[in-house]
């Protein structure tokens, strides 16, 4: 019985401790976990996911924007699709560390 409580708190001390993540499922669940990645930070971390969000968003936004030149315009749910791709399930460093990359990538 006492391994059991246990294992018990130790789980819900690991959740307790872990960061929050960006949950897209849809844009009501994306919007409220946003609100609490950005209040889990400090404002200087708060300025950096900022920017690399709406990096992120910028750059989903044109693969879909290209699109327009060859097929038919994105829908809203392409849209939504390629944005989810680039934050869902994941924390305010790992999207900073994805936009770190990518603005690596675009500038060799």
């Amino acid at each position: 019985m006492k391994k059991i409580v246990m294992m018990l708190v130790v789980g819900l001390l690991v959740c307790a401790c872990s960061e929050p993540k960006i949950d897209a499922t849809n844009e009501d669940t994306m919007r409220s976990s946003l609100e609490k990645v950005q209040q889990s930070l400090s404002p200087e971390q708060k300025a950096q996911f900022d920017e690399a969000f709406a990096g992120i968003l910028s750059a989903a936004a044109g693969k879909q924007l290209l699109k327009v030149f060859s097929e038919e315009a994105p829908s809203r749910e392409d849209m939504y699709a390629e944005i989810k791709k680039g934050v869902d399930k994941k924390t305010a460093k790992q999207i900073i560390a994805e936009y770190e990359k990518m603005k690596k990538n675009s500038s060799k």
